[in-house]
């Protein structure tokens, strides 16, 4: 069987259809490069015949050759959790974020995937940072009408090269010129007055 279809959220089946749909379990790195062949909780293995998608979010929904769904889920893996001052931590979650970082909510603090500078980085400030196994599931991104949703901002297909310009959240590549939109990652091509 192959996987052959994300689904856009807008139209994600019933939730009660869902709630019987397989889950596929993926850790962040996995749902940013998807892997050849995807296997399900109950054991099944599927081929990805996606082609070029973007990354995967927790509670995309996945369609098979059948028309059977697939849910992701995260899976548990090594994660940085960030604890201490609650003004330190607003401006540290604003500062990655701004550069195309993901996070996600945690008990007392936040969540980064591992990341060995930005754990001493987030130490040198004051903060608590400790390694701990759980699943990641990162604040979503705003979805913009005309763009990937990658939350750049700047509303422009991107074309997933996997290659130079790759940014924080997937593997986007802008066909603007140089230079760097608000998330410190990405380089246009933007024309006069755009």
């Amino acid at each position: 069987m192959k996987i052959t279809k994300l689904l856009s959220p807008e139209s994600a089946p019933a939730p009660t259809l869902l709630a019987r749909a397989d889950k596929i379990v993926l850790t962040y790195a996995d749902r940013l490069q998807l892997p050849q062949a995807f296997e399900t909780v109950a054991g099944k293995k599927l081929e990805n015949s996606l082609g070029e998608t973007r990354p995967l979010e927790v509670g995309d929904v996945l369609v098979d050759e059948r028309g059977h769904f697939y849910v992701i889920q995260a899976g548990v893996e090594t994660i940085l959790k960030v604890t201490g001052d609650m003004d330190l931590m607003q401006q540290a979650v604003y500062a990655l974020v701004a550069r195309g970082i993901r996070v996600a909510q945690s008990e007392g603090g936040f969540a980064l995937p591992l990341n060995a500078q930005l754990k001493e980085l987030l130490k040198s400030v004051g903060l608590t940072v400790e390694e701990v196994e759980s699943a990641f599931e990162p604040v979503p991104l705003p979805r913009r009408h005309g763009g990937c949703g990658c939350g750049c901002g700047c509303g422009v297909r991107h074309h997933h090269d996997h290659g130079e310009g790759e940014c924080g959240c997937g593997h986007h590549h802008h066909d603007h010129e140089e230079g760097e939109c608000c998330c410190g990652q990405h380089h246009h091509d933007h024309g006069e007055g755009e």
